[in-house]
């Protein structure tokens, strides 16, 4: 019977990537002798045994696929007894059609800059149609970066809609950075909560000061519910800063803009040149051992709360130039810290909390 733990078995990252070469598939090695084909059906088999699963490999030559929306669109019969490993070969794979990951196939990359999915994909509104990657309930994707780099006017890396923690985001790179639209996202979720794991997530190169939006993640509520994601040990970084100072200046980065949300961070750093956290209408954000930073830049904030939402930091690094908070919203602060770790307020209103 398969287990999610042999599914998540990181064994199958050494064992593919150490073939890559010698079946041809790196983008790296074009000139690349290519194997017989009987060798690539060993190497499926060998797999398939460790993660008792269907594997379907993507490369340059001598693979099942060469295009990565292709491969999962083959897929059309996986299920919690009929699992799918796709694994891509190190190269850059530029999609036009929507690259989905559905319920319980893993996409696995040679590693987050090794394998790079990208495309230029965009809507008038933050939907799938705008995305590169589409990560449904009880998918996974790892080791790969994600890149979307259209005009807008919405651009996105990796969307998800109505996943439960079940969907997972690990060890991988999202990144929405094109310019001339009006929003950028690193990962946008609709009713969805998946788990996010030492994974970085950037936004940037959409300009219109404290009008458009580079958020390295986006979540929205519409059905009811306040959706749980949760970012453990990850780097999410909102706008043209840097994750050391976020010392951007576009005044449009948020690292994270949520709206009937209640996203738990844990282990993280969290940066915005305009907000380090918007938390709208209602939702809990609960921060823990992470870090929050914003730029000095006009009218930046470290958070932003309004109407019922409010966000919580225990055990955490607070760091702003001089505008802590806005909105109407809540804030409360435990054992937090700002820069040169002086202690900052134990509180439970924006007036004293974070000080």
């Amino acid at each position: 019977m398969f287990t999610s733990h042999v599914f998540r078995n990181r064994i199958l990252i050494g064992a593919l990537a150490g073939a890559a070469l010698a079946l041809g598939l790196s983008l790296h090695s074009p000139s690349a002798t290519a194997a017989p084909r009987d060798e690539v059906e060993t190497l499926r088999q060998a797999q398939q045994q460790l993660c008792n699963c269907f594997v379907v490999i993507v490369g340059k030559s001598n693979a099942d696929f060469t295009s990565v929306a292709s491969a999962l669109d083959s897929i059309t019969n996986a299920s919690a007894d009929t699992r799918y490993l796709v694994w891509v070969a190190p190269g850059v794979y530029t999609e036009t059609g929507l690259v989905q990951v559905k319920s319980y196939v893993h996409l696995q990359g040679s590693g987050a800059n090794v394998t790079v999915i990208q495309s230029t994909r965009s809507s008038g509104s933050p939907t799938s149609a705008a995305a590169t990657v589409q990560l449904d309930d009880n998918a996974r994707v790892s080791d790969l970066t994600v890149r979307n780099t259209s005009a807008g006017p919405y651009g996105i890396g990796i969307y998800s809609s109505n996943a439960t923690r079940s969907a997972m985001i690990v060890d991988s790179v999202s990144e929405a950075i094109g310019t001339g639209g009006v929003a950028n996202y690193a990962v946008f979720l609709n009713d969805a909560e998946p788990t996010i794991e030492r994974s970085r997530l950037t936004a940037s190169g959409v300009t219109g000061f404290g009008t458009s939006v580079n958020g390295a993640l986006g979540i929205i509520n519409v059905a009811g519910g306040f959706p749980q994601p949760l970012i453990v040990s990850s780097q999410l970084l909102g706008g043209n800063g840097s994750l050391t100072s976020c010392a951007g200046n576009s005044g449009t980065g948020f690292a994270i803009q949520a709206v009937n949300a209640s996203p738990m961070i844990r282990d993280s750093l969290l940066c915005g040149d305009r907000r380090g956290i918007f938390l709208g209408t209602a939702g809990n954000a609960q921060i823990i051992n992470s870090q929050v930073a914003v730029s000095n830049v006009t009218g930046s904030f470290l958070f932003e709360t309004t109407n019922g939402a409010t966000v919580q930091v225990a055990t955490s690094s607070v760091w702003y130039a001089s505008n802590k908070h806005t909105g109407t919203g809540g804030l409360s602060c435990v054992h937090a810290y700002r820069s040169g770790f002086t202690p900052a307020s134990d509180g439970t209103t924006p007036a004293t909390a974070c000080n």
